[in-house]
């Protein structure tokens, strides 16, 4: 699943974010309750689920669905993963253990995005000045906070790039 998430998500330009794929716990905010889900077969790979499952004697069902390649998760899986696999046979694992760094690297993010978020805030407007200073990384992410935030809206990178350059422009 980790696999097929990041190359789908690759496919589809997403920003470091979405290329982190599925992580092993996420936390879930709704209605003042907080959800946390956790995956722990996450960085399992089909074979050796399949092969506990079969060990243990556990009775499965296998979804129709899942062989039908008009879904574009089951073209990666069925199409694209053989085809890397032929070139690195541990890539499957190898895509989790990026997926891992690239978490690493996008909680960092987050983090620094927070705090020009809160250093640029002053008695109820954003420093504008304090965003200008900041590399896109950060810069991007404390608007996308900011936005959110404000609107509760998740803004596309189109809307984010528009307030980089506004904010570019003076």
């Amino acid at each position: 699943d980790v696999a097929e998430t990041l190359i789908f998500n690759l496919a589809r330009g997403s920003s470091l974010h979405g290329l982190c794929s599925i992580p092993p716990t996420r936390v879930h905010e709704r209605d003042d309750i907080c959800i946390e889900i956790v995956r722990p077969l996450i960085n399992s790979t089909r074979d050796e689920i399949e092969e506990y499952r079969a060990e243990k004697e556990i009775p499965y069902v296998n979804d129709s669905t899942n062989s039908d390649i008009d879904y574009a998760r089951n073209r990666i899986r069925h199409n694209i993963l053989p085809e890397l696999e032929k070139i690195n046979p541990g890539v499957i694992k190898n895509i989790s253990r990026c997926t891992e760094m690239l978490r690493a690297d996008d909680a960092y993010f987050a983090g620094e995005s927070l705090y020009v978020a809160c250093k640029a805030y002053d008695n109820g407007d954003y420093n504008v000045n304090i965003l200008k200073q900041q590399p896109y990384s950060v810069r991007s992410r404390t608007i996308a906070r900011i936005i959110y935030e404000e609107s509760g809206v998740q803004p596309e990178k189109r809307h984010i790039d528009t307030v980089c350059y506004l904010i570019d422009a003076g």
